[in-house]
C-alpha cells in the first residue's frame, strides 16, 4: 500500500492497523524506517560524488518526488519475498527542510531475518530506483533562513510566515 502527503501518518496507528490485518495471524514480526532530511550532505555521508549540496557544507533542505509505479512494483516485490506479509509505505513530496519527514515503511512477516532483508531491499530499492532526491543548500532554499537561526541557537520549527515581507527581511539579515 503506497500512502503520500505533507504529514507522516501516526507509526502507532499503522502498527495497530496492520495487526487487525488478515496477514496479522502470520506476522511474528514488524519493523518501520522513518527516512527524515538531514543536514549532512549525501556526498559526505556515502563518500560518493552526487550533483547535490558539496562535502562540508550544509543541506538546507530537498526536493524529494517519485514514480508512484515503481514504488508499487517495489511493494508488491517485497511482498513476494518469503515470509512477508503487510508492507505499507508512505511518502513526502515537494520541498522539505531539515528535520522533515521523507518516508515511513513498515513491514511484517514471520521471521526476523526476512522482515530485516525486505526492510532493506524495499528502502534500497526505493531510495536508488523510485525517488528522486535534490538537496538544496542552506543558501539555496528558504529553510536556509531557519538554519541561519538555529546556527545563532534560536530554537525554530517550520512554520508559514504570515507577512512575505517579513520573510525577505529576515531572509536578507541572516543570509549574509
Amino acid at each position: 500500500m503506497l500512502e503520500s502527503g505533507k504529514t507522516m501518518p501516526s507509526i502507532d496507528a499503522w502498527l495497530r492497523e496492520a495487526k487487525a490485518d488478515a496477514s496479522a495471524p502470520a506476522c511474528g514480526m514488524y519493523l518501520t524506517h522513518n527516512g527524515v532530511v538531514r543536514a549532512t550532505p549525501k556526498a559526505e555521508v556515502r563518500g560518493v560524488e552526487t550533483d547535490g549540496v558539496a562535502p562540508g557544507h550544509r543541506v538546507g533542505g530537498m526536493v524529494f518526488d517519485y514514480d508512484a509505479e515503481k514504488v508499487r512494483s517495489a511493494i508488491e516485490a517485497t511482498r513476494a519475498m518469503p515470509g512477508i506479509g503487510y508492507v505499507r509505505v508512505w511518502l513526502a513530496s515537494g520541498e522539505l527542510t531539515v528535520g522533515d519527514d521523507i518516508m515511513l515503511v513498515l513491514i511484517g512477516g514471520d521471521i526476523r531475518p526476512h522482515v530485516v532483508d525486505a526492510l532493506q531491499a524495499l528502502v534500497g530499492t526505493i531510495k536508488n530506483e523510485c525517488v528522486s532526491e535534490v538537496e538544496l543548500a542552506v543558501h539555496q532554499s528558504a529553510s536556509g533562513l531557519f538554519c541561519a537561526l538555529e546556527n545563532l541557537g534560536i530554537a525554530w520549527r517550520y512554520t508559514r510566515v504570515a507577512s512575505l515581507g517579513l520573510m525577505v527581511m529576515l531572509w536578507k539579515r541572516f543570509s549574509m
